[in-house]
């Protein structure tokens, strides 16, 4: 059973988290052996126990199911992403005083991003990061065809047209948003590569 802990510390650490847009830049995430909690950079060991088991809860339900949940995130999919609030512990009282939207958001992708790198590191069968590149393939895959047809929509667009095309801009909006959100996971994979090459 985990340790109960202060709803302040709690707050602080997820404020702190929020503040970064990659988990690389968190300092309670890096350790003399490369990235691993920091004990000696948290407040109290309740703290460091409870942050580590909610990881820990995390890599348990495996890549592709964090990729899932990454997405919900990213997506502000509130109903989607009540499973991870539920595998992190974060009541109503916690994540209500956390801030904006946005901050919730990113501390969300910063912890379920070190999740994803923990497991793809230690994974000797490099079945992880095999995972992770489907993944990519299928992004790219998707933001290429929401390009062809809104290229296809523009050459049968008329100039006499005036009134504002709503599905061409949604189409733009998708994918500026998936464009970007491939853009993270890309990182994520470089990042991954850079450092199982220094390990090997």
């Amino acid at each position: 059973m985990k340790q109960r802990i202060n709803d302040q510390d709690l707050i602080a650490f997820y404020q702190k988290i929020s503040q970064f847009d990659s988990f690389k830049k968190i300092e309670c995430f890096k350790a003399k052996s490369g990235f691993s909690l920091n004990a000696e950079l948290f407040p109290n060991k309740a703290l460091y126990n409870f942050i580590k088991g909610n990881i820990d809860s995390l890599k348990a339900v495996g890549i592709e199911a964090l990729l899932q949940y990454r997405m919900h995130v990213y997506q502000y999919k509130s109903i989607e992403t009540i499973p991870v609030l539920k595998i992190l512990e974060l009541n109503f009282e916690v994540i209500e005083n956390l801030g904006t939207v946005p901050r919730v958001q990113q501390a969300l992708l910063n912890l379920i991003d070190y999740a994803i790198y923990s497991i793809a590191i230690h994974d000797a069968s490099h079945e992880a990061i095999n995972e992770i590149r489907e993944y990519i393939f299928t992004l790219e895959d998707y933001c290429l065809q929401i390009e062809h047809t809104k290229e296809l929509r523009e050459r049968c667009q008329t100039e006499n047209e005036t009134t504002p095309d709503t599905l061409q801009i949604k189409l733009e909006e998708d994918l500026q948003k998936m464009s970007r959100y491939l853009q993270q996971i890309q990182e994520i994979n470089n990042f991954l590569l850079q450092a199982m090459e220094k390990a090997s």
